[in-house]
Formats: structure tokens, C-alpha cells, sequence
């Protein structure tokens, strides 16, 4: 099935975790890089090879200047605090094609031609990876295990599947862990210690 322009729009996450749209969006350009390292050696047979590095990514959005929703006076604001941003990019189909990340404005350009409507350019750059899971769903967690042996029972972020970790001694450690209903999921199911949040896993 074809996705029309209009089905894709972007969202930034404000206050209370609500993410609301950039204002009046009228285009949206997601890019996604990968480094390519040559590795090119004797035994290539006489073709060039390569080895993936490092992956950058950015999104570009154009839209009218209006004010409200998350309009051109947030973004400066963003851009002018070094604020990161968590961002979620719609493709008005099944959630699992959500796109999330957290980034920073790198540029806005303000456009007001005589008699006409306002426009706004903005250019985002990703910071740390995209996924297509809620970072905010995912939070960190300091584990700490003061009655060993022990373990330690977690719902896997990415995967959905639950992990378990053996410590055999008293051990301190941070664990990312999958939130449902608002509620971590990580528990002690033997030993014993304290498990306490620690905020965003991948802000």
C-alpha cells in the first residue's frame, strides 16, 4: 500500500510525555547514513571492499509559520538551549512502523515573503540510534544486589523478551528495562536487594 505525504508527520515530545506535531507541517525528509570503511585487500579478487562504520542520521521538515502545537518559537527555544528532543516520526500505519529518536535542531530558517504565508525550515540531527520502539518507554535502572546469589528478571527494550541475570556475589549495576502500564519490569525472583530508576536509557 502506498503512503501518501500527508500520512507522514513528525512529533516532538513535550511536557507530561505528550508528543505533539510540528506546527503545520508541509514536508518531511528522513536520512539515514551508514560509513562505509575500505577494506580492500590483496585477496579481493580485484574489487573494492567494504566494512560498515559508523551511522548518521537526520530529518528535514518544512512547514508554515503558525503559533501553536510546537511552533517556530519551540524550536529556537530548543535549538538556542542545546536542548535534545525525543522525536516521533508517523507513517500513519501499523505502530510498529513508528520511527523514534532523540535529537538536536542543528538549523531553522524563518521565511516571510510580502503578502504570502510564513514559512519555517527545520533540520534535525539524530543523536544515538533510531529505533522503532518509545525511548521513553525504556528506562535505566540501578540494580543494586545486597543478599547473593541472586537473580535478577527483566523484559528485554528492543525484543520484548524477558532476560534473566545471575550474580553470585553482592553486585552494583545499571540495567535498561522495558516499562508496561508505567511500571518497570524488573524484579529480584531470588536474592535480594533494591532496584531504583534512573531515568531514560538512551537520553
Amino acid at each position: 500500500m502506498a503512503i501518501l505525504g500527508t500520512d507522514l508527520v513528525l512529533y516532538y515530545r513535550g511536557t507530561g510525555g505528550t508528543y505533539v506535531p510540528f506546527a503545520a507541517s508541509t514536508n518531511c525528509v528522513f536520512n539515514s547514513t551508514t560509513a562505509q570503511v575500505d577494506v580492500t585487500s590483496a585477496t579481493s579478487n580485484w574489487f573494492k571492499e567494504f566494512k560498515n562504520d559508523t551511522t548518521q542520521w537526520d530529518i528535514t521538515c518544512d512547514g508554515l509559520v503558525t503559533i501553536g502545537n510546537y511552533d517556530y518559537k519551540s524550536m529556537v527555544d530548543a535549538q538556542l538551549n542545546r536542548t535534545k528532543i525525543t522525536i516521533r516520526l508517523v507513517f500513519n500505519t501499523p505502530s510498529q512502523n513508528t520511527l523514534y529518536g532523540f535529537a538536536y535542531i542543528e538549523s531553522i530558517n524563518l521565511g516571510a515573503p510580502v503578502e504570502n504565508v510564513a514559512t519555517y525550515s527545520v533540520s534535525l540531527k539524530g543523536s544515538g540510534p533510531y529505533s522503532f520502539n518509545d525511548p521513553t518507554s525504556c528506562l535505566k535502572y540501578l540494580v543494586t544486589v545486597t543478599t547473593a546469589p541472586a537473580e535478577v528478571q527483566y523484559l528485554d527494550c528492543d525484543t520484548n523478551i524477558t532476560y534473566t541475570i545471575y550474580c553470585s556475589t553482592n553486585t552494583t549495576f545499571y540495567q535498561c528495562a522495558k516499562k508496561v502500564g508505567g511500571l518497570g519490569q524488573i524484579f529480584f525472583i531470588s536474592g535480594d536487594g533494591t532496584i531504583s530508576p534512573q531515568g531514560l536509557c538512551s537520553s
